[in-house]
């Protein structure tokens, strides 16, 4: 792939993730290039320890956990889980 094209892909990438706030800027990424199907729920293997860490940039923004769970395609419980769990383990780090 040409140095523009990838350069076009990443702009429509953020401008996707601006227009549509139900897409992180890795989200939409996935879903141009066809890693990622919005149509289905994320599974546990889905989920990266980045969109966690977005997660929390999320809720630190006021975003609510229904909005965040929307984003990602998961229960609001699993957010607020999520969330706990990864700063439980990198406070014990």
């Amino acid at each position: 792939m040409k140095a523009g094209a990838i350069l076009d892909v990443n702009y429509c990438a953020l401008a996707l993730a601006i227009l549509n706030s139900k897409f992180t800027v890795e989200r939409a990424l996935g879903y141009i290039c066809g890693d990622i199907d919005i149509s289905k729920r994320a599974t546990r293997k889905d989920i990266t320890s980045l969109d966690i860490e977005d997660m929390i940039k999320m809720r630190s923004q006021n975003k609510t956990y229904r909005e965040i769970a929307e984003i990602y395609g998961i229960e609001e419980t699993a957010i607020f889980n999520r969330i706990k769990r990864y700063k439980k383990v990198v406070i014990k780090s």
